[in-house]
């Protein structure tokens, strides 16, 4: 289990017992979000101070400071096979980073409003965003297309793939 908190922290805890593993610091600012790469070897957080930051999972080390977005960093997620990460900002960008280098590979103008989720489909093909601004998107990763808008009316706070990509559940604020 891994816990990404207001007090700057994200703190990795064995499931087992409950106990506290590991705690990671090098945020300025709350944290936001936490995702783990599919590997288990990493872990990606996301923060108020505009930064993602890739953690080794074994011994507690920062790996990489992604530096680019201009404003709180609401979301961040590995893709499959942990090649990528995308992240999602107040900024109303979506950013996709590199996780080797570190580098961003590309910046989506995504939304009109803050963006409140990023996920990659399983099979890496996809990304889904969210936003404040009422709309849910699909974007083909190759081309860093927007595939399909709806609009929900409403601001969307939360969306998610089902495992077989069928479906997309979506919550309004």
């Amino acid at each position: 289990i891994a816990t990404a908190s207001v007090d700057r922290t994200c703190k990795i805890w064995l499931t087992a017992e409950l106990s506290l593993r590991e705690t990671l610091r090098g945020h300025v600012l709350a944290l936001c979000d936490c995702s783990w790469a599919h590997s288990n070897r990493y872990i990606a957080t996301s923060s108020d101070d505009g930064t993602v930051k890739v953690w080794c999972v074994e011994d507690g080390r920062c790996l990489h400071s992604l530096y680019g977005h201009t404003g709180p960093v609401l979301c961040c997620d590995f893709n499959q096979n942990d090649t990528l990460i995308a992240s999602a900002s107040c900024d109303e960008s979506i950013r996709l980073w590199d996780t080797s280098s570190g580098y961003c590979v590309s910046v989506l103008p995504a939304h009109s409003d803050p963006v409140t989720t990023v996920q990659f489909s399983s099979d890496s093909t996809m990304l889904l965003s969210a936003s404040y601004d009422g709309n849910c998107r699909l974007w083909d990763i190759t081309s860093n297309s927007c595939l399909k808008t709806v609009n929900f009316g409403a601001p969307v706070g939360y969306a998610r793939f089902t495992k077989n990509l069928l479906h997309i559940v979506i919550s309004t604020l």
